[in-house]
Order: C-alpha cells, then sequence, then structure tokens
C-alpha cells in the first residue's frame, strides 16, 4: 500500500509486469488534504509543486 500521488506515474508499468493487478484510486475531500499538509511539515515535491500558491 503506498498513498504517494507521484506513484500514479508508474501505473503503465506496474500494468506491464502485473497484467492482472488490481489498483484501487481513492479521491480524499481536497480540504482535508490541504489541511492536513498544513497541519504537518512537507517539503514541497514535484507533487506539489504549486501548493503553496492556493
Amino acid at each position: 500500500v503506498d498513498k504517494l500521488p507521484l506513484n500514479l506515474l508508474q501505473l503503465g508499468a506496474v500494468h506491464r509486469l502485473f497484467p492482472r493487478a488490481k489498483v484501487v484510486f481513492v479521491v480524499r475531500d481536497p480540504r482535508d488534504c490541504c489541511l492536513s499538509c498544513y497541519m504537518r511539515a512537507f517539503v514541497p515535491n514535484q507533487a506539489m509543486v504549486n501548493f503553496l500558491d492556493l
């Protein structure tokens, strides 16, 4: 189980290696995501490059 947003980019490779793999894509309320990021120290990365501009 891995919830990092950038791992979505690897789904093509996962499908080629494990064609019968199941993927569960969970969408969280964006307000909860923003609050979670502000309440913990996070390091901006490629997935959150514009987060502080919200």
